[in-house]
């Protein structure tokens, strides 16, 4: 089981109803792994957007707004439902594609998107935190500056076209679990939810 993050075993027993049988399989987990590394490159992409303090959410008032109102109803009803986990859960997941619609939408202001942005990653922390999922997303802050380090030497390597080092840097953090995304205009990092 270690070849498997923490999170992902949670979300595992967070699909079954704790009243049914468990249905095991390595299928099940490596799916599980594939979700999370959603959820982790979410949460990544949105970790440097400040928490908006909502008094200017008027601005924001919209389609998106309005579903993750109906998103956390839907959430609390499944939860009193019985401790209804897998319901719950798939709440997360909707969640999750919203915010990354709105990352892709070009029809927001900058700020309009990052308030919208800030209220989902904020909302999927929370409930996520109920089932001790993505705590790691909000804690280990120095660690974060220091892989953000190494990615910005990263960068200045493959600027003065020095690729092999920068290569071996990516395949040393690669061994580590962190996994680098070169994007057009910047590169990104997360945590791999499937430990090797």
């Amino acid at each position: 089981m270690t070849r498997y993050h923490p999170d992902v075993l949670k979300l595992f027993f967070l699909t079954t109803n704790y009243r049914s049988p468990i249905d095991f399989t390595w299928e099940k987990l490596d799916e599980l792994a594939e979700a999370k590394e959603k959820f982790d490159s979410f949460l990544s992409r949105t970790k440097r957007i400040k928490r908006v303090h909502f008094s200017s959410r008027a601005e924001s008032r919209n389609n998106y707004s309005e579903k993750l109102n109906q998103f956390r109803q839907k959430f609390i009803q499944a939860m009193d439902d019985d401790f209804n986990t897998a319901v719950a859960l798939g709440v997360l997941y909707e969640i999750v594609n919203l915010g990354n619609k709105i990352l892709q939408d070009i029809s927001f202001s900058f700020v309009e998107k990052n308030i919208l942005l800030s209220e989902i990653r904020q909302t999927l922390l929370e409930f996520g935190k109920i089932f001790c999922l993505f705590l790691q997303a909000s804690d280990d802050e120095g660690y974060n500056q220091l892989v953000e380090k190494v990615i910005a030497i990263r960068e200045i390597l493959r600027k003065e076209k020095r690729f092999e080092l920068a290569d071996r840097i990516r395949e040393e953090l690669m061994s580590l679990g962190i996994v680098i995304e070169d994007g057009k205009d910047k590169t990104t990092w997360r945590k791999e939810a499937k430990v090797r």
